[in-house]
């Protein structure tokens, strides 16, 4: 819920960002980065932190799919494993098939 408020706030302080310059000169004569730009960064790198959080970005990049790994397969004893077998040998061997 967090994640989408954040994104929700980007979207909006994107309008003010597209209206004003990233630069601006204070009334003292400095210049100096224009507060809504720099909140908008800010922003974003509360979003990345809360995708980070819930698994759906990494530090490097977009955190992979749950789709696109593979799950374990039942059918078979890991290699290597002795006295370990499968769900499927368990129930044949359990019903004396």
């Amino acid at each position: 819920m967090e994640l989408a408020f954040v994104t929700q706030q980007m979207a909006d302080n994107r309008i003010l960002c597209i209206m004003t310059p990233a630069i601006i000169t204070h009334v003292n004569g400095s210049t100096g980065r224009n507060p809504t730009h720099q909140h908008q960064q800010e922003l974003s790198r509360q979003m990345q932190a809360l995708a980070r959080d819930l698994g759906l970005r990494t530090k490097d990049g977009i955190a992979l799919a749950a789709s696109a790994t593979k799950a374990p397969s039942t059918a078979e004893a890991e290699p290597g494993a002795e006295n370990v077998t499968s769900f499927e040998a368990f129930l044949k061997q359990a019903t004396g098939g």
